[in-house]
C-alpha cells in the first residue's frame, strides 16, 4: 500500500458485476491531531484576478525543482460561493 504519512491506510474490495475492485482508503491516524491553524500560502505565489464574468479566479503556484514540480492549483469563485468575497476583496485590494 502507499505511504500516507500521519494516515492509517485501510485496503478494500468491492465487489460489483463480477469485478472486484481494490481500493486503498487513507484514514486520519487517531493519534495525530489535526491542525488548529490554517497555513497561508505567500503572496509571491498567488494570483487573483477578477474575469470580465464577474468569477475570481485564483492560481497558486507550484514550488519545487522544475521536472518534479506539479501544475499550479487553479480555483475559481463566483457570487454565491462562500469563499467569493473573500477572494473579491483580495483582488481589489482591500
Amino acid at each position: 500500500m502507499g505511504d500516507f504519512p500521519g494516515r492509517t491506510a485501510m485496503q478494500k474490495t468491492c465487489t460489483r458485476r463480477s469485478v472486484t475492485y481494490a481500493f486503498v482508503i487513507a484514514i486520519r491516524s487517531p493519534a495525530m491531531p489535526s491542525p488548529t491553524q490554517p497555513s497561508s500560502i505567500p503572496d509571491d505565489r498567488l494570483t487573483v484576478q477578477k474575469r470580465d464574468d464577474g468569477a475570481v479566479v485564483v492560481r497558486v503556484q507550484s514550488t519545487g525543482d522544475t521536472r518534479d514540480r506539479l501544475p499550479d492549483a487553479v480555483f475559481s469563485f463566483r457570487c454565491g460561493d462562500p469563499q467569493y468575497a473573500y477572494w473579491l476583496a483580495r483582488c481589489e485590494g482591500r
